[in-house]
C-alpha cells in the first residue's frame, strides 16, 4: 500500500514538473525573433544548400554522370 502512494505522488510529481517545463518551452516558442536572427538562419541554410549542390556536382562527375 506505501509503495502505491509514493508512485501515485512520483506521478503527480511528474505531472507537475512535465506541466511547468510545457509553459516555459510555450513562453520560449512564444517569444519574438529578431531580424538578425533570422538573417544568420538564412545565410546557413543558403550555404548548406550550396554545399549540398557542390558535393552532388563533384559526386556526378567522379561516376561519370557529366
Amino acid at each position: 500500500m506505501y509503495e502505491s502512494q509514493k508512485n501515485e505522488i512520483e506521478k503527480q510529481f511528474a505531472q507537475h514538473n512535465l506541466a511547468k517545463d510545457m509553459a516555459k518551452a510555450h513562453e520560449k516558442a512564444s517569444q519574438p525573433v529578431s531580424a538578425g536572427h533570422v538573417r544568420s538562419l538564412k545565410l546557413g541554410n543558403l550555404v548548406l544548400l550550396v554545399v549540398l549542390l557542390l558535393l552532388v556536382g563533384w559526386l556526378c562527375f567522379v561516376l561519370g554522370v557529366f
